[in-house]
């Protein structure tokens, strides 16, 4: 029999199949959309476990959902009319989203998997979670905690658990108490950790990082909004919060007068126990030293609430078994605790015990106690997602012509990465099945030598780009841990291996393992060879060589990015970071190799060899994806002094400076021309900023992938798109987006803007970008040649912006994307004022664009953002109804758009680009422009607009 659990719709959308009652396959959905916290239906996820089951949807005997819809649309409907009006705006963004998709995920499952209403079924959100831990665990009886922000109505659970192991126990979960909305206590960490100027449901584990630089000086305060009792449960005063009537946010002006202004996200932390230079920034060492004092105070409250809670259903129940999970049950430090000082023999706690672990949970619950079938299974690892074969491997690295060496004797694979991390190099590793759950345990990790206490600022700034004060998890041979962390009766328990809890580190071992001692602890993971022969022979045969059985690890990923699940997303991350080596299973990859051997070819199907060396400036790859401006014949190079290029159709030669070949031509149109060489002429005299503090590639990737629409475009542009950037500028963009290997072209008529560009990719050799000098009347490219092609604000500043636009949109091959970035009509409204002031002032006033105001920037991005803005010569604005009727007129669907074309949708760092949004009607679209038209002065009213040319 096959059961499938699904988690979806809220965050950490996920799926898990099992086999009667085994687990077969079990994954996120973001791990498959590279959509971090992805909470769509996990279309992608379901079809990884039928795949690894080799069955189809039709196969499923029943498929279960982790909660309950019903109840929790009544939560929300009652909290929001008690709060009302407050809750008003809130009020109609969730009656739109549960009329949409949520109040109907029966007829959703049915219309995804197309099977008959009676094979679906509801298990309550806190069952979810006590089945997935215990019907994982190994116990026959076990008392039972759950703990998260809000179920349907509950937010925490106690109880007790029994299985059928053929003992004569029944499987039954009993939840006699529980606490209920608003009074939560993850909730409650979460208004902290929005406060501290971190992310809701992402940036909990940051907190917990925070918080050991700080001392809970500030329990007082805390008492003014929390109770905490005897058994553990807790009473908020909701007089200082805001999230039981608002989605934005978690606390309100009363938490602020009591608590002082939040900490502004972004902002670095460091204190004068972080290990900084402080260089006379002592104030700010001491205005952040009172961060994390006040989240050392929130953190020791969740472990005394947390200890109270397990000690009182020890009393309640006299069981000797714990089972734990809900998302605070991923609070390692609080289950150290737990382990150490609560009266308990064995703990244990669902990998992934947030909401993604319901999946797993509502399968679980349906087949031991609806079904009432006996136990059998026991989760002793987490290695339940994909893998991938040597054969993908090899066809990646070939199409992608990555240098790579082959070992295929295991002992001399991990002698060559111990021999690397001897060496000071940071390791990527990629093997066998992705992780179930948030931690990476060995198959998809980043490894280091944690003797080296530089590495921690080596991994979280120059590979994970990341806070400095993040902590990485020792890990260590389970023979050995006892010498390095005070376990006491957590000792040999399951927690440990699967990083879940926070142990102090023994005395003396500290200086041993500086760079995963976080201030005298570690979130150790302890390994048996049987689990993971690989991952544990590289930690044995790294203590044989250095009496130290620990080696740094983390997962294996970029900042904000999901744990890297294919061989594509690896190098991914291995080519944007300072990762050293990256082990794709028994393929290595080194930088030397990539940054020498690296060849990206136009023809995938081609299959280069791992010798090939990068092509030159203008080589026949280069110039065969170019065309003449004047007839769109080929291209040749041309031997000798001169001219560099020749269209071999009509003759006409072209030059080429600094391997930059100029290729621009006039129109012929007078007017249009004149246009184009007064805009030409105004950035030659106001180019916008080089790359001032951007001296490596690893430099312009952490910068870049700060920015929000980068990162997306990064991330969801596949390595192996062909992208075109017209009007690259400086061709930042186009330079980050080639990190990976993917073939970019950046085209610009700013000859000055396109050196800087190009002198940067020549100093860090990256080979599969390439610059060139353009009209875009003109283009200079074979019609249907790329797959992306990105135009962000060049179009508003011709004189024929539809022209422009056509004349681009033809270089899109079918089934691929434009992406168009404009000013808005309504967005510029405040601009337009600030002009015409400044204009009358003879440029005084300037406080009043919010840019110019910034202390962060200095002058020179000040006066070009300003003259950018209010001296250029041409200036068109646009409306969304205007660009949509481009794509009509040239045949393009819409996608997306920034802002969404319906007002209540909001985007957001984790949004799809290219998964089709609705259009919306023409009423939505001037409500989505007004609200531009109110936020307007970030970005000088700027829109963008995602298209897919129809495929013919």
């Amino acid at each position: 029999m096959y059961i499938l659990g699904i988690s979806a719709l809220y965050h950490d959308s996920a799926a898990a199949l099992l086999h009667d009652g085994d687990l077969v396959a079990a994954a996120q959905e973001e791990r498959f959309s590279r959509i971090k916290f992805d909470h769509r239906f996990p279309v992608q996820a379901i079809d990884f476990c039928l795949r690894q089951a080799g069955i189809s949807a039709k196969d499923l005997d029943y498929v279960v959902f982790y909660e309950k819809p019903l109840p929790k649309f009544e939560r929300i409907l009652m909290s929001h009319l008690n709060t009302y009006p407050r809750s008003l705006e809130v009020f109609r963004e969730a009656m739109i989203a549960w009329f949409g998709e949520k109040l109907w995920v029966k007829s959703v499952k049915l219309d995804k998997l197309s099977l008959p209403s009676e094979r679906i079924l509801f298990v309550e959100h806190h069952l979810s979670h006590a089945a997935s831990a215990m019907f994982c665990s190994p116990f026959a009886e076990a008392a039972v905690l759950t703990i998260d922000g809000v179920g349907e109505w509950t937010t925490t659970t106690l109880g007790r658990a029994s299985a059928d192991w053929g003992s004569g126990l029944p499987n039954r979960i009993e939840l006699t108490q529980e606490m209920r909305f608003p009074h939560s206590l993850g909730l409650l960490y979460s208004a902290f950790t929005a406060w501290l100027g971190f992310r809701v449901n992402s940036g909990e584990y940051k907190v917990m990082g925070m918080a050991p630089y700080g001392q809970p000086r500030y329990m007082d305060k805390l008492e003014k909004i929390v109770r905490v009792y005897d058994d553990g449960s807790l009473w908020l005063n909701m007089d200082y919060f805001s999230f039981h009537h608002s989605l934005r946010h978690t606390y309100n002006r009363k938490f602020v007068d009591l608590f002082g202004p939040p900490r502004q996200p972004e902002v670095p932390f460091f204190t004068r126990s972080t290990g900084h230079e402080i260089n006379g920034q002592g104030a700010e060492a001491d205005r952040n030293q009172y961060y994390a004092d006040v989240a050392a105070s929130i953190q020791r409250l969740t472990e005394v609430a947390m200890l109270k809670m397990a000690r009182h259903v020890h009393s309640q129940t006299g069981l000797q078994n714990l089972v734990m999970a809900g998302g605070v049950a991923l609070n390692s430090v609080a289950n150290g605790r737990i382990m150490r000082e609560a009266p308990f023999e064995q703990v244990y706690i669902q990998p992934n015990a947030g909401d993604a672990g319901g999946a797993l949970g509502a399968a679980l619950y349906a087949w031991h106690v609806l079904l009432g079938q006996p136990r059998r299974f026991v989760m002793e690892h987490a290695y339940y997602g994909e893998s991938f074969t040597e054969v993908q491997v090899q066809r990646f690295l070939r199409e992608q012509g990555i240098s790579y060496d082959v070992i295929e004797d295991d002992s001399r694979l991990a002698d060559r990465i111990v021999e690397a991390i001897l060496d000071g190099q940071v390791i990527g590793l990629a093997q066998g099945r992705f992780e179930w759950g948030p931690r990476a345990l060995g198959n998809r990790s980043i490894l280091a030598d944690p003797r080296r206490a530089e590495m921690k600022e080596i991994v979280n700034t120059k590979i994970k780009f990341r806070e400095p004060f993040r902590p990485f998890a020792p890990v260590v041979t389970e023979a050995d841990a006892p010498r390095y962390f005070d376990l006491q009766q957590a000792e040999g328990q399951y927690p440990q291996r699967f990083m879940l809890m926070v142990s102090p580190v023994c005395a003396g071992r500290e200086t041993e393992i500086p760079a995963v001692s976080h201030m005298g602890t570690g979130r150790l993971q302890t390994v048996r060879r049987e689990w993971n022969p690989l991952y544990y022979d590289l930690i044995h045969r790294f203590g044989q060589a250095t009496g130290t059985p620990v080696l740094l690890n983390t997962s294996f990923n970029l900042r904000s990015d999901p744990i890297a699940s294919t061989p594509a997303d690896a190098f991914h991350t291995f080519a944007k970071s300072d990762i050293d080596m990256l082990v794709l299973g028994r393929y290595v990859v080194t930088k030397t190799q990539h940054s020498r051997g690296q060849t990206r070819i136009s023809d995938p199907a081609q299959t280069p060899t791992s010798s090939q060396q990068p092509v030159s400036d203008l080589s026949a790859e280069f110039l065969a994806q170019l065309a003449c401006p004047i007839c769109q014949g080929s291209l040749v190079s041309l031997n000798g002094a001169g001219p560099a290029l020749s269209c071999a159709q009509c003759g006409r030669q072209f030059p080429a400076e600094d391997g930059i070949p100029l290729l621009y031509w006039p129109t012929e149109d007078t007017a249009l021309d004149n246009v184009t060489d007064i805009v030409k002429g105004f950035y030659e005299e106001n180019p916008f900023p080089g790359y001032e503090g951007l001296d490596t590639a690893q430099r312009l990737a952490e910068k870049a992938r700060q920015a929000v629409f980068a990162k997306l475009l990064d991330d969801q542009i596949p390595l192996t798109a062909r992208t075109l950037e017209v009007g690259c500028g400086t061709g930042q963009l186009s330079n980050f987006l080639s990190l990976g290997g993917r073939t970019v072209f950046g085209a610009d008529l700013c000859l000055n803007s396109l050196k800087l560009g190009r002198n940067f990719s020549l100093a860090n050799q990256l080979d599969t970008v390439r610059f060139v000098q353009m009209n875009l009347f003109k283009p200079i490219f074979p019609e249907a040649n790329f797959d992306v092609v990105l135009c962000n604000g060049v179009l508003h500043h011709t004189r024929d912006p539809f022209g422009g636009f056509r004349s681009i949109a033809r270089l899109v091959r079918p089934g691929g994307y434009i992406v168009i970035g404009l000013y808005n009509r309504y967005g510029r409204i405040w601009t337009d004022l600030r002009r015409a002031i400044f204009n009358l002032s003879g440029d005084r006033f300037q406080f009043l664009d919010p840019r110019l105001a910034r202390p962060d920037l200095d002058e020179h991005k000040k006066r070009i953002w300003f003259n950018d803005q209010y001296k250029h010569p041409q200036e068109l604005k646009h409306t969304l109804d205007e660009v949509l009727g481009w794509f009509d007129q040239t045949g393009f669907e819409f996608v997306n758009a920034i802002p969404k074309p319906t007002p209540f949708a909001q985007f957001s760092e984790f949004d799809s680009l290219f998964a089709p949004h609705p259009r919306g009607s023409r009423l939505e679209h001037i409500l989505t422009q007004l609200r531009l038209a109110l936020a307007g002065d970030a970005e000088g009213g700027f829109f963008v607009v995602i298209g897919q040319r129809r495929a013919n």
